[in-house]
This record gives C-alpha cells, structure tokens and sequence, in this order.
C-alpha cells in the first residue's frame, strides 16, 4: 500500500520537503524493497503507524485504515 500511495503522492506533486528517515518498533520486518516507500508515507504524515510506534507490515490495512490514508492524500 505505501509504495502505490507513495506513487499518488508524487503524481500529485506533494513531496517529501524534510527526507528524514523515520522509524517504527517494528521497522525490521519492513522488507528492504519497501523501506523507501513507507519512509515516504510517514514523513509526510499519510501513514503515521499505531499509536505504539508500529507500522504492522506484516499485517493487512483495515477499510478504516485504507480510507484514512486515501483522505490524507487526496482530501
């Protein structure tokens, strides 16, 4: 989901102006081909993790989840 939300945000020309690297407890199970994506996603603030500092890679988004990240980049 971050690397297509990833795309959309730059198709829409919102970019990453600080290009800080990000981190989540659980970043080690974030696979290295996605690293990239989802530190895009987080340092713009579309996808911030869960409130304890996760980002659940391994789990699959909720309708609630995907409809949150789908506002924060075209609302």
């Amino acid at each position: 989901m971050a690397k297509i939300i990833s795309g959309c945000a730059k198709h829409l020309g919102i970019e990453d102006s600080k290009n800080e690297a990000v981190s989540f407890n659980d970043s080690q199970f974030i696979s290295d081909w996605a690293k990239e994506y989802v530190n895009k996603c987080a340092s713009i603030g579309i996808m911030v993790g869960d409130s304890d500092g996760a980002f659940r890679p391994l789990a699959n988004a909720t309708r609630a989840e995907a409809t949150v990240v789908i506002k924060r980049v075209f609302i």
